[in-house]
């Protein structure tokens, strides 16, 4: 989730959600109550993807709005949110990627699951239940 999405669900008028983040109320609180009062606010597409939206939203995120544009091997400090560490699926990466920001003890990894273009990747993940 990119700074930007955040602030354009707080600067949602229709949302009736409280955005305050604490050790009691994490991002995954506040985002699954944005999700039960309208679901449509995670349909934002960026022009990365393919879309006209300003910003992709958590769900639709693309690895070019995390990374410095001057600097590929760099998280952007304009698009992070500090301190929020995220692991981001769906992503058109030959391998997978991690960036730190040491600054912000922020840390973003990027994995495809099999969308990469001429891409032979293995299931990278296995979950035993």
């Amino acid at each position: 989730m990119t700074k930007g999405f955040w602030q354009e669900l707080k600067n949602n008028s229709n949302l009736n959600v409280d955005f305050r983040i604490s050790s009691k109320r994490n991002y995954a609180d506040v985002l699954n109550d944005v999700f039960r009062h309208n679901d449509s606010v995670f349909m934002s597409v960026s022009f990365y993807r393919g879309g006209m939206d300003t910003c992709g939203s958590c769900l639709w995120a693309d690895i070019n709005e995390f990374i410095d544009p001057d600097n590929p091997k760099v998280l952007n400090p304009k698009t992070i949110i500090a301190g929020l560490n995220q692991v981001i699926g769906h992503q058109p990466v030959p391998e997978i990627r991690k960036c730190h920001d040491a600054k912000t003890k922020t840390c973003h990894t990027w994995i495809d699951t099999g969308s990469w273009q001429g891409s032979e990747i293995k299931p990278m993940l296995e979950l035993h239940i």
